[in-house]
């Protein structure tokens, strides 16, 4: 009976260590990666730049997505830039609007899209999005300056004042004087619209947006100032003046001005 209780407590210390002896089973991780876009067509430029385009113009968007697990979904959007929206035109902006599922690691969009006849001129953004299917997501953002067939010559801002080859020095209170002519090689003048923004905010500075509406003249002689006020804070600002004719192209000129305490 003892051999027999031997022999069988010496097999079951056995199985226990031939067991505990097993390889544990490989796991794969799970999505550690946002995807990634790359986006070929339109070029892809920086804030500040454009892709320049026409009405009635057509062009391909051309783009590719990989994830290191498992892609979902794309969005393409082309909208108005909000923070140029200075024209304020009863035509409505040139918006589109894509969406498309995905799967897999590889995917991609490849189509040609033709510009409405009479859209906005000025600044658009051109967006594209895709989202993994652990709900990671990445963007691209890239930028077209929109001018119409009709009429694709823009006007033309220069300015005396302030300085836009030096940068001029203003006090908090004092007024920065804007002088200037806007003129129109291919028509009329319609409206002058004025503004500061902070240089490294890009936030308007209060009270500086002048707008000066349906003029139809050409040249425009450009007298105004703009006046600090107190509490803004003291640094490098931006005072662009932009110019639009009837078929809504749009002409810009933008002077650096330094602002500093009183």
């Amino acid at each position: 009976m003892r051999n027999i209780f031997s022999f069988l407590l010496a097999f079951v210390l056995i199985g226990t260590i031939v067991s505990g002896c097993k390889e544990k089973p490989v796991t794969t991780p799970g999505d550690l990666e946002a995807p990634k876009i790359f986006l070929s067509g339109p070029e892809v430029v920086p804030l500040g730049s454009f892709v320049q385009m026409q009405s009635s113009d057509s062009f391909f968007v051309d783009v590719r997505f990989e994830d290191d697990f498992e892609l979902r979904d794309y969005d393409i959007s082309i909208r108005f830039m909000p923070s140029l929206n200075y024209l304020k035109t009863t035509n409505d902006p040139w918006n589109e609007h894509w969406f498309g599922n995905l799967d897999g690691k590889l995917g991609g969009a490849n189509f040609l899209t033709h510009i409405v006849y009479n859209p906005t001129a000025g600044p658009y953004e051109f967006r594209v999005r895709c989202t993994d299917e652990s709900g990671k997501q990445t963007e691209v953002l890239t930028y077209i300056f929109m001018t119409n067939q009709g009429d694709s010559i823009k006007p033309t801002v220069t300015l005396n004042q302030p300085d836009t080859t030096d940068v001029d020095t203003f006090t908090i209170g004092q007024q920065i004087p804007v002088i200037g002519l806007a003129n129109d090689p291919g028509g009329l003048i319609e409206d002058i619209y004025i503004r500061v923004r902070d240089g490294f905010t890009n936030e308007l500075m209060m009270d500086s947006e002048i707008r000066i509406d349906t003029i139809f003249l050409n040249p425009v002689v450009i007298d105004t100032f703009v006046t600090i006020p107190a509490g803004t804070v003291p640094g490098d600002y931006n005072l662009e003046v932009y110019a639009n004719d009837p078929t809504f192209n749009v002409g810009s000129i933008t002077a650096k001005v330094y602002i500093k305490p009183n």
